[in-house]
């Protein structure tokens, strides 16, 4: 979320001291805010221009195709389309935290629609950065039992495959590190979890099953794991940023993930 909120902040910041409004610096400001883009479209509504020196702008509108918001993370779709956009262009030009919303005269409202393409995610799991992170998450699913210890190991391949009712499976190959007493061996690891959108603001994992090398992983174990991670995923978290954002479609299927949100941003009228 913390790179959306990047796009949507430099999308209401398109305007400049003097009130211009150039359709292709607004684009390669919005192409700073991300590693690569490579197709990227801004429309800008016609208004008075007494309007836009005022800070005023009635629409924007952004369509976008292949943005990698971070290396080797590809989003096939991204579009934004915001509502009326109220902005002090002095205060804008302020430095400090929270700029944007130091400068909202009024709160600003974007509809965001995000679409993943399952062969786009199975690439960035081959990522060396991204597969160390998943090496972390991975850490704390595995159970710890004194029967059954943590191995140290690597992750050699993932592959993540979107199924139908909005269930996602993850399997893995690990390497198990050599010890004195045992050699080097492949772990396979294999995780499925359904999603559940709950009162729009809230993304539920639920029904989780998985197993190791066919062994099936404790349902205790994987409840307690997707009850912590549904609480991370829960919006309203940004509430006390002055940030509301609602799910309005989670869908996975034919290949890809859809994604489709309303966010808005309250002014922010003294330093929090």
């Amino acid at each position: 979320m913390e790179w959306l909120t990047v796009i949507i902040a430099s999308l209401l910041g398109i305007l400049t001291p003097t009130g211009v409004i150039l359709e292709k610096v607004a684009a390669d400001n919005l192409r700073r805010q991300v590693k690569d883009v490579e197709q990227l479209e801004v429309r800008i509504d016609n208004v008075p221009s007494h309007q836009v020196i005022q800070g005023k702008v009635d629409r924007v509108r952004l369509a976008s195709r292949g943005v990698y918001p971070i290396t080797d993370l590809r989003i096939d779709t991204l579009e934004l389309e915001s509502d009326r956009i109220n902005i002090d262009l002095a205060k804008l030009q302020e430095k400090g935290n929270n700029q944007i919303q130091r400068s909202l005269r009024e709160p600003a409202q974007v509809a965001v629609r995000i679409v993943f393409k399952e062969a786009d995610l199975n690439q960035a799991l081959q990522s060396p950065e991204i597969k160390a992170q998943l090496q972390q998450f991975i850490k704390q699913l595995l159970p710890k039992r004194s029967d059954f210890p943590i191995p140290t190991f690597e992750l050699l391949n993932a592959n993540f495959d979107l199924q139908d009712n909005n269930r996602y499976r993850f399997s893995a190959q690990l390497q198990q590190m050599s010890t004195d007493n045992e050699p080097a061996q492949t772990l396979e690891l294999v995780l499925e979890v359904s999603v559940n959108i709950i009162r729009g603001r809230q993304i539920q994992l639920s029904q989780p099953a998985g197993s190791l090398n066919g062994r099936k992983l404790s349902s205790r174990l994987l409840n307690g794991f997707a009850e912590r991670l549904s609480e991370q995923l829960d919006l309203q978290s940004l509430e006390r940023n002055g940030i509301t954002a609602r799910v309005l479609q989670l869908k996975g299927d034919n290949n890809q993930l859809d994604l489709a949100a309303f966010v808005r941003i309250e002014p922010q009228t003294r330093e929090q």
